[in-house]
């Protein structure tokens, strides 16, 4: 399960892939996840405004990762409003689109 260091809440979306290969999930609603590794395994947990964190997995059958360092520097949430313009912006032209030919 992966949490927020803020708050402790669960956190979905998290990417856990295991590091140097393309094997890899991410968490659910719950902030769950479920990925076979290999033996001694490093996962990596990224995210949009997060600090990436690697942890070695070892012998262990279960890992939790707690206290996951949101970003909030100025650049990160700069980088997060143009994404969302540029969201918008896709689904406004797709609207277009859709008014003028009647098909996406």
């Amino acid at each position: 399960m992966v949490t927020g260091s803020n708050d402790g809440l669960a956190i979905s979306g998290i990417w856990v892939v295991e590091k140097g290969s393309t094997n890899g999930t991410t968490t659910n609603l719950d902030g769950k996840y479920e990925i076979k590794i290999g033996a001694d395994a490093i996962l990596v947990f990224n995210y949009i405004g997060m600090k990436q964190v690697e942890v070695t997995v070892g012998s262990k059958k279960e890992l939790n990762v707690n206290g996951v360092v949101l970003l909030t520097t100025k650049s990160d949430k700069i980088w997060i409003l143009v994404l969302i313009w540029i969201l918008v912006f896709k689904l406004i032209y797709n609207i277009k689109i859709y008014l003028a030919y009647g098909k996406w």
